[in-house]
Formats: structure tokens, sequence, C-alpha cells
């Protein structure tokens, strides 16, 4: 079974592919068309990417403006599809991508094999199994209503039964792009719907990977294709991973790209031809759709580049009609998408500036990997601190108090390796014999770490490459945003800001800048990037009720939900000839689970904790409603009399 899910999750992830490669390749044939200068050879890489972009720039129009069905614009994809084949070279086509599919071969099968191997108890729910639940429940409506019907359905619900209808209207106006390409998948049920929600997952992964290398490529590093693997291994990526944050990790390789096609700037021009311009118009617009939160980030680095990178006479002088025409185009094509976009964007700032008490859970990694000091009564406590008063002394305080309490005497060294994505190798407390090793290592590393620092700032100060500026543009907008956010209180979203530069942190820390003879060929430190690719080892190695290693790092939000409930033992209920299901667990997360499962088997919305299924094949079969309750950590069906 493993080995024919694995082929049929292969075939789906390839078909995807060259769906993308050939919008990609037949958008870079109506380019040259245009007069718009050709494509270079290492933008192979970026053909999915910009298939992604255009499919996701027509569907934005399509189903969100145009309020057409998922059914009618996959159709026209479809059909474009299949027509283009009749003006592209087949042969250059096909020879691209089985050469992309070499490349991202690794990525997909170890991802496939993991989630098959641990199975459903592993992938159902990750570190957050809120917004996991909130993106399935939004594609699941998305694939059978048009944006119209659902936003109907969301101003006319007055009851709260925890069903994907109510789980998926909440925040539909809120990046639901992501969700459309989600829904697409869900078309093809040949696989539960939460296991397309990771396949989905896995094949983000392996575009995080192509645009890293693209990058690479640009600044000419070593080691090119070990770097991207462990960068897409590495915590900052795993994280976006865990807490099942789609979007973000839907806007990675977008971010990575257009960083990228600003690292291409030369002489006084901050594109060197129309082509690079264009997609870099592309791109950003995709990237707005996806994450609008962390694109209206990189507009800031981007100003600050500018500003770093040219003197002011020569960037108006020659590059103000090229800005001026990329900024009217950019605000033409997005601005009808308002609603799920600029509007949302105003609620993100204000909820990001916010105190809340998301940190708690989401920013427990900087500690360290020990989470013995989370218990009731010390959660409460800071909540009740929290809640009196946000102030960051008080807190801090109290958080010292309870880490002494727990015998947290090594706590101080494990912030700078957790910084550096390396949480997983501290110590907090002496335990047993090993920790003096542990300790040894976690002062060690700590030297190491703060060496690289120094000689890395070094590097930057004294250099003036595009990667320097682009560092110098990031650190900047990170410093400043983490001051405001700390007199904000804003923890949680000092812990997003952290994760939105994370792809340029793991680069920063990766460059070897004690060891540069020759400023234009960049050495990396195979020394530290052998510690991060340690990290899915620790993390996944014991199948721990699906949780894995269960310590600071996002993996579950409370593990009474791994350990006391066996999520695959619900069966399809028509093998008891069930044509009515009821339940009402008296838990959010059960029903909107059971909500999510029972759809899959074919049933249909049909009021508060109710769902038929109307196509019985047996007409005079007698129609039965069936309750689920949950017997001794497993689901069961009971027919009622």
């Amino acid at each position: 079974m493993i080995f024919y899910n694995l082929f049929l999750s292969t075939l789906l992830i390839g078909a995807f592919y060259l769906f993308l490669i050939t919008y990609g390749f037949l958008s870079i044939k109506l380019l040259k068309r245009i007069n718009i200068i050709s494509e270079q050879e290492d933008n192979i890489f970026i053909y999915p990417l910009l298939g992604l972009s255009i499919l996701s720039i027509i569907a934005s129009y399509l189903y969100f403006l145009f309020n057409l069905k998922l059914n009618l614009i996959l159709l026209i994809f479809l059909i474009i599809f299949i027509i283009s084949f009749f003006f592209l070279n087949k042969k250059k086509l096909f020879r691209n991508f089985f050469r992309l599919s070499l490349f991202i071969a690794p990525i997909i099968l170890i991802g496939l094999l993991f989630i098959l191997e641990k199975g459903e108890q592993f992938y159902i729910f990750r570190g957050n199994y809120w917004d996991n639940m909130n993106y399935i429940s939004q594609a699941l409506l998305i694939r059978d209503f048009s944006f119209d019907q659902i936003l109907t359905i969301k101003s006319t619900q007055n009851f709260f039964d925890n069903s994907y209808y109510q789980n998926g209207t909440g925040a539909i106006d809120v990046r639901p792009l992501t969700t459309f390409f989600l829904a697409s998948i869900f078309k093809i049920q040949l696989l539960s719907f939460f296991y397309l929600n990771n396949l989905f997952k896995i094949f983000l992964l392996s575009l995080i990977f192509l645009s890293f290398y693209y990058l690479l490529i640009v600044i000419n590093f070593k080691y090119k294709f070990f770097l991207s693997i462990v960068f897409v291994c590495s915590s900052w990526v795993l994280y976006i991973y865990e807490i099942e944050a789609l979007s973000h990790l839907n806007a990675i390789p977008f971010f990575l790209v257009v960083c990228t096609l600003l690292l291409k700037s030369e002489n006084n021009k901050i594109f060197i031809n129309n082509f690079d311009a264009t997609l870099f118009l592309l791109f950003s617009i995709s990237f707005f759709l996806f994450y609008i939160e962390l694109f209206s980030l990189f507009i800031l680095v981007l100003i600050v580049y500018c500003f770093l990178r040219f003197k002011l006479l020569s960037l108006f002088k020659n590059n103000l009609l090229c800005i001026s025409i990329l900024s009217i185009l950019f605000l033409l094509i997005t601005l009808p998408s308002y609603f799920i976009t600029y509007k949302a964007l105003f609620v993100a700032i204000k909820l990001g500036t916010s105190s809340n008490d998301f940190w708690g859970y989401y920013s427990q990694f900087f500690f360290g990997r020990d989470n013995s000091f989370v218990n009731s009564d010390n959660i409460y406590l800071i909540k009740d601190i929290y809640k009196k008063s946000a102030d960051s002394l008080l807190i801090f305080k109290s958080l010292i108090r309870i880490f002494l309490d727990n015998n947290f005497y090594f706590l101080p060294l494990n912030f700078v390796p957790s910084f550096f994505g390396l949480y997983y190798l501290t110590v907090s407390k002496f335990s047993n014999y090993f920790d003096i090793f542990l300790l040894f290592l976690i002062l060690t590393l700590n030297l190491y770490l703060i060496y690289i620092t120094i000689c890395n700032v070094k590097y930057i100060l004294h250099n003036s490459s595009n990667l320097i500026i682009l560092f110098k543009s990031i650190f900047i907008i990170f410093i400043l945003f983490s001051i405001f956010l700390l007199l904000r209180s804003s923890y949680w979203s000092l812990t997003k800001l952290y994760t939105y530069f994370g792809p340029f942190f793991f680069l920063f820390f990766s460059i070897k800048a004690f060891e540069i003879k020759n400023p234009k060929f960049i050495q990396v430190n195979l020394i530290y990037l052998s510690l991060l690719i340690l990290f899915p080892f620790y993390k996944y190695s014991i199948n721990n009720h699906g949780i894995g290693y269960y310590d600071t790092f996002p993996s579950i939000i409370n593990p009474k939900y791994k350990k006391e409930i066996i999520w695959s033992s619900l069966q399809n209920p028509l093998s008891d000839k069930c044509s009515k299901i009821i339940f009402d667990m008296k838990d959010p997360i059960i029903n909107g689970y059971l909500s999510i499962k029972i759809i899959y088997f074919g049933y249909n919305y049909a009021g508060p904790f109710t769902y038929e299924f109307i196509n019985l094949r047996d007409s005079s079969t007698k129609s039965i409603a069936c309750r689920v309750i949950l017997q001794e950590s497993k689901f069961k069906f009971i027919k009622n009399e």
C-alpha cells in the first residue's frame, strides 16, 4: 500500500511540475515574441515558479474577482496547457522537465516516504491544528463553491458546529490564494485530504529548494546542491512546515527569487535587462497575492537596498522610468484584488503589532530544547502576568524565576545556538552524565558561533557586493522592526519576523568569511552546515505518538490529540450502510477533523453536526442514521434506532 501511494503521489507531483514548467516555458516564449531579452540557461530552475506565478495572477482574477467556479478555471488552464504543446519545442520542454525532476527527486521521495511510513497519526496534525483545519476546510469550500457563494455562507451562517463550513469561511478573505491551489489538488480525490495537504507542502518544499539553488547560482556559492538540501531541512524551513503556515511556505520561493533578481543588478541599473524587470514584476505580484505581510517587508528591504546600492542621482536618473512603469503596472494588476490583499494587510498590521500570547508556544525554542518548564502552573502564571501587564521586564523576571526553579542554570548558553537554528544541540540543566558532554559542546558551540558572527559582520562591513548590500538592508529592517515589536511587547510577531528573514540568516551564518580569499567566490562553513543537517534526524527519529521528539519546537499544541486518539480508526461509514452521519464531540478539533473526513467519504453537509450521503447505489436500502462516538481512543459508528 505504501508503494502504491508513493507511486500515485509521485505521479501527481510530476504532473504538477509538467503543468507548471509548460506554463513557465510558454511565458518565456511569449516574452521573446514581444522582443524582451531571452532567458539564460540558469532560468530553467525558476520555470515552475514562473508557471505558478502566471497561474496565480490569472486565478486571482477568475476566481476571486470574476467569480468563476474552480471546475471552469481548471478547464481553462487545461485547454491552454494542451494548446501550448502545438507551439512549444516539446523536446526542450521534456528535457527541462526531466532535468528538474532529477534535481527535486531527493526532496520529493524522502518527504513522501517519510510521511507514508509514519502514517496518518504523524501527519494528521502538526504544530498548529487550527490553521491546518482552516486551510483544508477553506480549500474544500473553494473546491465546491464560487467565491461569492462562500461569502454568502459566511454571512448567513448563524451556528457554530466546527464544521468545514465554519472553519473554512472564518478567514476566507485573508491570503486565500494558496488554498485555491490546494483546492485544485483536492479535485483529485484519490487520497485523503489530510494526506494531500502534506503532499502539497512537500511540493512547496521542492519549489523552495529550486529557488534557493537559483539564488546560489547567481551569487556563486560553493556546494550549491548540498547547501540547498541543508536549507530545506533546516529548522527555519521546517518550522514553517510544522506550524502549518501554508501561505508563508508558498511565499518563500517568491521571496528568494525576487531577491535573486535584485542581486543580478549591474552598474547603475536595478535590472540588467527588460527580461529580469518583467520577471521581477510577475514574481512580485504573485508574492504579494500569496503573502502580503512578507511582501510588505520585502518592499522596505528593496527601498533600503536601492539607497545603499546606488547613488541618489543615478538611482533616479537611470531607474526612474523602470520604477515608474513597474509600480504603475503592479498597482493596476493588484488593486482589483483589494478585498483579499490590501484590506487584509491592514488587519494583519493591527494584529501583528498587538500584544498576544502566541509566543508562549511558538517561540519556546529560543530557550533551548528542554520543555520541562512548560507545565500548567507556569503557563497560567505567565498568562496572568501578561494579562495584567505586558511589561517586558516583568515577564522576563518571571521567566527567570521559573527557569531557576527548574534548575535551568545553563539557559543563557542556549540563546546563541537557538538563534542560529541549532536549538536541538542545547542543554538547560544537569540531569545525567551525558549532559556534561553536551555542556562542553554548547560552550564550544557558543564560542564558535560568536566567532563566525564577528568574522561575517567584519566581512560585510568591509565589502560592497550586491549580496553584502542585501544583507545590510535586511539586517537594518530586522533590527528596526525588532526594536519596535519589543517596545510593543509583540513577541510572537518578533518570532515571525525572525522566520521571515530566515533564508538570509541561514545564508549569512553559512558564509565562511574568515577563509574568503576571493570575494567573488564565496566559501561555505561546512562545520555549521553539518550541524544543521542533523536537525531532521534528531526531530523525527522516533515516532512519539506521531509527534517526534516533544520539545520546544512546535510539533503539536496539545499532545492529547496525538496520544489519546487514533485518527486512522475512522473508516468509511458506507461499510455500515450509514446514509446519515451525526456527531457532536464537544471538541472543536475533533468535530473539525470528522467534518473533513466525512466529506472525503462522499457525504454532503446537511446542517449542524449532520452529513448525508444521497447517492446510495441501492435506492431500496433503508435510510440509516449513524452517530460517531469516540471509544477507547477509536472512532466508532453507532446506528440510531
